[in-house]
């Protein structure tokens, strides 16, 4: 920032600050500011949405409305440049609303120097241009996604077309070799198109709103489970499923694709062949814990080593070998949806044997 001229834009409605304010500018040395005022809500709201500034000063109190409702309608509006936020005095619940409505920082007038406001200056300046990279890089990264999945998906269809229909016509005339050639083309292609198809829902599920209704959890439950009904007759599983299940804050399509993800692997990870039984129950946190309510998996499958309890959640991470069918993909997703509802997906030993895979999400509070 060094031999570089900032506009910064002072929102607020008393005059004698916006004389202090060009005080305090005049003291920088290092930088030079160009300093422009605007004494009301409306001016403030034009002037910010002209993108000619780098900086923005504003007040808590404007008037009849406040610095914060400024603040929301400029962040909805897309606004370029950092936004800091003034106050009279100290007030924490202020300082926190502030910073979850997009505020670059809180500064407190009284005490105000130069040092500080150009600290906090150069910082909310740096900030946002590290955000705005890595924006950029995500966008990126969705295209790229995108045209791969897209792009790869088409050959990949016209593989597994091929490859279906010289398994029907002409499977007999090959080798016992040539037959086993043929059954690890059609696998290798199946497993490529569910690891697109896990690819594609993980970004989508980075991208979902918070939810603002509840849902049944009951019903996440039994849409989970109708899902998964050509399994459960397959392996014979036992499912039991408690009555008192909780009402959750979280959308439904993807609460649903969790619980979906958590039932399959304890259907597809049986101890020895075993028979799968699973259970599912409310989970409800100890008073003091912040983790939210939400919904317990249990099985009696072979476990999850201590060790591995948190490396299973991450992408492509497995404890088991692949003998067991899957992409290393599904519980990757399921914490991410948890994460998006402010909740939190984990493992624990089951008393008896197996394990239980507990997903939240979140409170009201955590996600407003």
């Amino acid at each position: 920032m060094d031999e570089c001229t900032l506009n910064v834009l002072l929102v607020d409605d008393d005059e004698n600050y916006y004389l202090i304010s060009r005080d305090l500018f005049a003291n920088i040395e290092r930088v030079k500011f160009e300093l422009e005022w605007a004494s009301t809500y409306d001016v403030a709201l034009e002037a910010i949405r002209s993108n000619r500034h780098d900086v923005y000063l504003v007040d808590y109190r404007l008037g009849d409305r406040d610095g914060l409702e400024l603040l929301r309608e400029v962040v909805a509006d897309e606004c370029k440049a950092p936004i800091i936020m003034l106050a009279d005095r100290e007030d924490h619940e202020v300082d926190i609303e502030a910073m979850k409505s997009g505020a670059a920082d809180y500064l407190v007038k009284d005490g105000l120097d130069a040092a500080l406001l150009e600290r906090s200056i150069r910082h909310a300046i740096e900030r946002k241009r590290a955000e705005e990279e890595i924006a950029a890089k995500n966008r990126d990264l969705k295209t790229l996604l995108y045209v791969i999945s897209h792009d790869l998906k088409e050959p990949l269809r016209t593989i597994e077309s091929f490859s279906s229909l010289v398994s029907k016509r002409y499977a007999e005339r090959l080798d016992e070799k040539g037959q086993d050639f043929l059954r690890r083309i059609v696998r290798g292609v199946d497993r490529l198109r569910r690891l697109l198809d896990d690819f594609l829902m993980l970004s989508r599920a980075r991208e979902m709103e918070p939810p603002v209704e509840e849902v049944d959890g009951a019903e996440v439950v039994n849409e989970a489970l109708n899902h998964l009904e050509a399994m459960i007759k397959r392996t014979g599983a036992q499912i039991q499923v408690s009555k008192d299940l909780p009402r959750l804050r979280a959308d439904e399509t993807w609460a649903t694709q969790a619980l979906y993800n958590l039932i399959a692997n304890a259907l597809k990870f049986t101890n020895g062949g075993a028979v799968p039984e699973v259970e599912i129950a409310p989970y409800r946190p100890d008073k003091g814990n912040s983790r939210g309510t939400g919904l317990v998996v249990r099985d009696r499958g072979m476990g999850v080593p201590l060790e591995h309890a948190e490396r299973i959640f991450q992408l492509f991470q497995r404890a088991v070998g692949r003998e067991i069918d899957g992409t290393g993909a599904g519980l990757a997703i399921v914490r991410e949806i948890a994460e998006r509802h402010s909740g939190h997906a984990w493992v624990r030993p089951r008393q008896g044997g197996g394990s239980e895979f507990i997903i939240t999400f979140g409170t009201s509070e955590d996600q407003n």
